[in-house]
């Protein structure tokens, strides 16, 4: 139907499955949810200011390149922005996906400030995978 014969399709997703840098995202994520299980009572109270923001960028940010990762280098070379545009976006929506989450936790709520900070790390962190495949692009070793 689509060009690729069943076959070569089915053996393309097993390839993916189990390809690690596959799993890196999915892994990151689950350390996430997991995290956004806890109670706001069994949360220790924060060192400094704005500690928790910290916290988001830390994760958010290993989420983002566990995702610039997944689809390779080729991919990338081949389309860097849609590469970038989608690291992006998934990690921003995983990120809002998971504040909803935490209104459904004992003593936990939604913030916006920290959806910003995921947003964020995700656009940042897109932006120099995008950077890292245009240069080499142009590198002639490439």
């Amino acid at each position: 139907m689509n060009g690729i014969p069943e076959q070569g399709l089915r053996g393309k997703i097993a390839h993916l499955l189990r390809a690690p840098r596959f799993w890196a995202p999915v892994a990151v994520a689950s350390v996430i949810f997991a995290s956004s299980q806890v109670p706001g009572e069994a949360i220790p109270e924060q060192p400094f200011y704005g500690f928790d923001k910290v916290v988001h960028g830390c994760f958010y940010t290993a989420l983002c390149l566990c995702i610039c990762a997944a689809p390779g280098v080729r991919r990338w070379k081949e389309r860097p922005f849609a590469m970038a545009f989608l690291a992006a976006l998934s990690t921003a929506l995983f990120g809002a996906l998971d504040e909803l989450h935490q209104s459904f936790v004992p003593d936990r709520s939604p913030s916006f400030d920290d959806w910003a900070v995921d947003a964020s790390m995700g656009l940042l962190f897109s932006c120099v995978a995008l950077l890292a495949a245009l240069r080499a692009r142009r590198s002639p070793r490439g």
